[in-house]
């Protein structure tokens, strides 16, 4: 249990910019956990209040292993994407969030996909073909982003 708090400190920068919704929650939470009880907690606690909102969406097993999984996943694939079209993401931007809210859902349903099935996805070698030689760089940093 230890490790998974040193585990999950690691990752407090990252809570707040990839789950700004449940983050917002959360130091609202310590807001009103302050003007109705008294007690003052460090803003680290807002980040795990936002994973315990982020376990309790996924529909895998419910574990926080999951979540901070998922959490490293998108933090290296929004790496990926940044280096490989050399250019900063403006995490302020809708975009953003939709990408996000993208990820989030491919992830997860990769996870499920993962639990009940012992084959990879299998996509059309066609429609491959075809995002390989109209969107090379898209590919290429998709591609990137699976070996992760």
């Amino acid at each position: 249990m230890a490790e998974d708090k040193q585990y999950e400190s690691s990752f407090f920068p990252e809570v707040s910019r990839l789950y700004h919704q449940e983050y917002e929650i959360g130091k609202w939470s310590l807001d009103h956990i302050k003007e109705k009880i008294g007690v003052v907690l460090p803003i680290q606690e807002a980040s795990n209040i936002a994973l315990h909102l982020i376990n309790a969406q996924i529909e895998s097993s419910g574990e926080m292993s999951q979540t901070m999984k998922m959490t490293k996943q998108l933090k290296d694939i929004l790496n990926i994407v940044k280096y490989t079209f050399n250019r900063p993401i403006d995490e302020n931007t809708l975009s953003y969030d939709r990408f996000l809210i993208h990820l989030r859902f491919f992830l997860q349903h990769l996870q499920n996909y993962s639990e009940k099935e012992d084959d990879k996805i299998s996509v059309s070698e066609n429609l491959v073909n075809e995002i390989k030689s109209k969107y090379p760089k898209s590919y290429q940093c998709s591609d990137k982003s699976l070996n992760i």
